[in-house]
């Protein structure tokens, strides 16, 4: 009997601890900031973490942004929303001097979004 319920403890601790890493892999993204384009709130070499399940950014959000263009190929763009219109957001970056963001290229498309920043 002891080892019937030890076997089962393991079991149901491994299964909640593999839906608990899939949570997390699926369901929140470690991003590492590069650069300075969100500068004071953001700094070079900051770690967050973006809720890819979230997919309605409001204005204020830190956003992550897979980009269509090629100007920043394989790369993510993380800028805050400051306007949202038709399945579009305008993103900018905290520290307007030193930012590529959407005062170049334009609204961007609901689509590219990857998720909102959680911290």
């Amino acid at each position: 009997m002891k080892n019937f319920l030890l076997k089962n403890y393991i079991l149901i601790t491994n299964i909640v601890m593999s839906i608990l890493l899939l949570c997390l892999i699926f369901c929140f993204r470690p991003t590492v900031i590069h650069g300075e384009s969100m500068y004071p709130t953001l700094e070079d070499g900051d770690t967050l973490i973006c809720n890819t399940l979230n997919k309605t950014p409001e204005i204020g959000d830190i956003v992550v942004i897979k980009p269509s263009f090629e100007t920043v190929p394989d790369q993510f763009i993380i800028k805050r929303v400051t306007d949202i219109k038709n399945g579009e957001i305008f993103i900018e970056g905290d520290n307007k001097e030193n930012s590529y963001d959407s005062r170049n290229f334009g609204y961007v498309s609901l689509e590219h979004l990857l998720g909102v920043v959680i911290k």
